[in-house]
């Protein structure tokens, strides 16, 4: 599995991806269980252009999520095997809705989450890629698309699919998120389930028991329809951004990281994690961005 393309010192061993390169090292071989949840894109602005009364504007995609615990089978990755060490977590911020009125503005993609230093990620997730304005191409958009991230942004009103936002732009497998919708009256943004089809709705997101205490994941924005009903933001973590009406679009969803070891091991967290212990693990959730050391 191509967990992240920078991986450092990478081989696999009975079914697990070995990676190791924690501060302090020490044995290798620990199993870790991990949820990354990038930011959500914001969804475009939309504003009545030059095109009449219907330029609704595209959704904000999902933020890119990878999982191995607790996932839809085709979309659950390897849980990996890591040496001994303290690693740091990144979670970036969610990207801001694009400005409504006149020719409305695309929104801004989400910032990625990932474990490790920036040089050398041990795994990663992209942002979700933000929504078309519902502007006309006089605004300065000639290309006039969805962005594209770890799931796509929708396009707006008159696209169709080739101006949907790319997902998957990490070039994963399995993907962390689906291409954007596009017309219909608007696009949704692609969720990590689901996207890549006409129609306004999100593409769909899920539900993670194990990992996400119930907590959804993954769902794209609904686009808009100028001039009264601006597009609601997906629901959870990551989540797309709505498409604004005669409106500032909405912005994106926050990400989250989660990482599980057996109840055996020495696991603490800094920063914004938190740890919780049962009889079988030990699971740090990050709100935030922080660290974790685990022996």
């Amino acid at each position: 599995k191509n967990l992240n393309k920078k991986n450092n010192k990478r081989t696999k061993s009975f079914g697990y991806q070995v990676l190791g390169f924690g501060a302090g090292g020490g044995a290798s071989g620990i199993s870790m269980d991990y949820l990354i949840q990038a930011a959500g894109g914001g969804g475009g602005g939309g504003g009545p252009g030059s095109n009449g009364p219907c330029n609704g504007a595209g959704a904000g995609g999902a933020g890119g999520h990878r999982v191995s615990a607790g996932g839809p089978a085709p979309l659950t990755s390897c849980t990996l095997e890591i040496e001994a060490g303290t690693y740091s977590v990144t979670i970036g911020g969610a990207g801001g809705g694009g400005p409504g009125g006149g020719l409305g503005g695309k929104g801004s993609n989400g910032s990625p989450a990932y474990i490790g230093p920036a040089c050398a990620k041990l795994i990663e997730a992209t942002g979700g890629g933000g929504g078309d304005s519902g502007g006309a191409n006089s605004s300065g958009d000639p290309g006039h698309s969805g962005r594209p991230g770890g799931a796509g942004g929708g396009t707006w009103a008159f696209g169709g699919p080739s101006t949907r936002g790319l997902g998957n732009v990490g070039g994963y497998s399995p993907a962390e998120g689906f291409d954007g919708k596009w017309a219909g009256p608007s696009g949704g943004g692609g969720g990590f389930v689901s996207g890549n089809s006409p129609g306004a709705p999100g593409g769909s997101g899920y539900a993670n028991s194990t990992l996400g205490a119930g907590s959804n994941f993954g769902y794209g924005g609904t686009g808009s329809n100028y001039p009264s009903n601006s597009g609601a933001n997906g629901p959870g973590y990551g989540s797309g951004g709505g498409g604004g009406s005669a409106a500032a679009g909405g912005g994106g969803g926050g990400g989250r990281v989660v990482v599980r070891f057996p109840a055996a091991k020495c696991v603490s967290a800094t920063g914004g994690g938190s740890v919780a212990t049962s009889p079988e693990y030990k699971t740090v959730t990050f709100s935030s961005s922080g660290g974790f050391t685990v022996s």
